[in-house]
């Protein structure tokens, strides 16, 4: 198995895979609810804080490809026992990405305009999971644990089906959105207006409304370096 790594495709895949989850929708809402039309500046502020902290990490990443390698990298450099914290933080966050990402899954379904899928529209109750909601987030989370349990080539395959997904289908509905009805006046006429909270709500956006959640999401990559083929050139 350890023969079987992945190609530069799907290396690119799982990094994109990563990035466009949830955030993208969930994101948007809370950061605009936050920040107003600023949100979109605190988008660009959190993407080029990520990118610098990124680069570092690639750049070792390439040099030294382990797996769980963001763990193991503090080890190195502070010492067993804050990498012993460390990577206990690092997975008890990689851990929630999964019911996380289950509940969104079960939260779009509920929306689904089919009418053959008019039994999803029971998995909300009051904006929160309802017990059959529970259940279906419950069977997304076991299918989502063993498709990465398995192993890397197939979860690879499955990622890459999905990826596409979550490419075409965000430019699909920016497209339709901004064809639909886009106007620059929800930006605001004046300072207070595109700003209404201040400049501190667009750092407050960027820590509390999912923009670094999903930036740091590159760190898959990173730690999947050991399972790249030629890692010093595709990760």
């Amino acid at each position: 198995m350890r023969n079987k790594k992945l190609n530069l495709f799907s290396t690119v895949m799982f990094g994109l895979s990563a990035i466009i989850g949830s955030g993208w929708m969930f994101g948007s809402s809370q950061a605009a609810q936050i920040a107003g039309p600023a949100a979109i500046i605190a988008w660009i502020v959190g993407a080029l804080l990520v990118a610098m902290i990124a680069m570092v990490y690639v750049e070792i990443g390439t040099m030294f490809p382990e797996e769980g390698a963001m763990s193991r990298f503090t080890m190195y450099t502070h010492g067993s026992l804050l990498g012993h914290i460390f990577s206990w933080a690092n997975w008890i966050s990689l851990l929630a990405i999964l019911p996380i990402e289950a509940v969104a899954s079960v939260q779009y379904m509920s929306t689904w305009p089919w009418e053959w899928a008019n039994w999803t529209h029971d998995f909300m109750s009051g904006g929160q999971l309802s017990p059959q909601g529970i259940m279906m987030a419950t069977v997304m989370l076991f299918i989502f644990t063993f498709i990465n349990y398995w192993s890397v080539t197939i979860m690879a395959k499955f990622n890459n089906f999905i990826s596409v997904l979550k490419v075409i289908v965000p430019i699909i509905t920016m497209i339709v959105l901004v064809t639909a009805h886009f106007d620059f006046n929800n930006m605001g006429s004046s300072f207070s207006e595109f700003m209404p909270n201040g400049t501190s709500s667009i750092f407050v956006a960027i820590g509390s409304a999912g923009i670094i959640y999903s930036y740091v999401a590159f760190q898959t990559v990173i730690n999947l370096s050991n399972d790249i083929k030629k890692p010093s050139v595709n990760s």
